[in-house]
């Protein structure tokens, strides 16, 4: 793989076996794959920012809005947990006529902060990492310092299955013991209506967001 398309080891050569070269996924459609569904805040989080994503899912080419589904819970947000005070603190989250129906106290989503324009699950995780400026990680850690926040549509992806899992027994008689190894082989689909990775209309993102 071409290294300065790595995001997640944008400086080094990738070892042939780590687990993130087995498939593209969903921050790699909007920092390599279609550049024009990311955006570079450049600075720190507005509500405005969280808004545009969905703006950015509308593909005028096949007629269809990937940010406007029937079903508001298949909009999902998922953001770097440094930014969680910044976004509850904003007041668009703190006044008391736009918090109303946004704050999810008993929130079915596991590391759900809030409801996006009051209907799309925000969530939080820890394995959104910390990036350079440009979206994508350094070998480095003391570069990585800048939030990021992904919107999707779950209908754009499939997880799918190459291979149903299977049970074998080695050997090892250099060591006395057998070993059982379990294995299966699993994929990521992405829609793209065109066929290609550079019409991914379904996942927008952004990244360069300063941490207070």
């Amino acid at each position: 793989m071409v290294t300065d398309l790595n995001i997640n080891l944008d400086d080094a050569d990738p070892g042939d076996t780590l687990y993130y070269l087995g498939a593209d996924g969903i921050r790699h459609a909007f920092i390599v794959d279609a550049t024009g569904q990311g955006v570079d805040v450049g600075g720190a989080i507005t509500y405005g920012h969280l808004l545009k994503l969905p703006s950015l899912m509308l593909d005028r080419t096949y007629d269809h809005h990937w940010g406007r589904p029937d079903d508001p819970m298949d909009l999902i947000y998922v953001g770097t947990p440094e930014l969680d005070n910044d976004i509850l603190s904003l007041d668009e989250l703190t006044n008391a006529n736009a918090y109303r129906g946004m704050l999810v106290p008993t929130a079915p989503i596991r590391n759900e902060l809030f409801r996006v324009a009051g209907k799309h699950p925000y969530i939080s995780t820890s394995a959104m990492a910390l990036t350079e400026a440009d979206g994508k990680l350094s070998t480095t850690g003391s570069n990585n310092v800048k939030g990021q926040i992904v919107a999707f549509n779950r209908k754009g992806y499939l997880w799918g299955i190459r291979r149903v899992a299977q049970v074998e027994v080695v050997r090892h008689p250099g060591l006395d013991q057998w070993q059982i190894v379990l294995s299966t082989r699993v994929a990521l689909g992405r829609y793209s209506a065109s066929g290609a990775a550079s019409g991914i209309r379904h996942t927008a993102g952004l990244y360069n967001i300063t941490n207070s």
